[in-house]
């Protein structure tokens, strides 16, 4: 997650208190973030929303679409809802890199969840290593 020194400017108050009324039927929700460009310096002008959603397990794709669809509407630019157990680790990682935590519920879960994804970067940096090993050897990519 982001240093504390990384600041963003804030959500719409609005927005937060859809956001907290909406969370309430998340089964299982343990947290919201914010992550991407929105309230950076990096934001543009085709910039979105991007909210990331940590669950006890994934949700149905429609959830979060359906949940995105009432944000819009709150927002100065359009709302992208994430599911990151339903996102491949390495994509949970990146969009955690930068997040702020908008709504959580079970830090612990949240942590534990950061710290299962970072043992997955590590795991695959290790099986890599190898093979760039053997490509450095070999001086090739393929056999021959």
């Amino acid at each position: 997650m982001a240093p504390d020194s990384t600041a963003r400017r804030p959500l719409p108050p609005v927005l937060l208190d859809r956001l907290a009324t909406d969370a309430g039927e998340l089964e299982g929700l343990q947290a919201i973030v914010r992550f991407g460009s929105h309230g950076t310096a990096r934001q543009r002008i085709d910039s979105d929303l991007d909210l990331a959603f940590l669950g006890c397990r994934p949700w149905p794709p429609s959830v979060l679409a359906d949940l995105a669809t009432r944000l819009d509407p709150l927002s100065d630019l359009p709302v992208q809802c994430v599911d990151l157990r339903a996102v491949p680790g390495l994509v949970a990682l990146e969009m955690l890199e930068d997040a702020e935590p908008v709504l959580v519920r079970d830090a612990l879960a949240l942590g534990l969840f950061q710290t299962h994804l970072d043992a997955e970067r590590l795991n695959l940096a290790r099986w890599r290593s190898g093979i760039l090993e053997d490509i450095a050897r070999r001086g090739t990519v393929r056999g021959g």
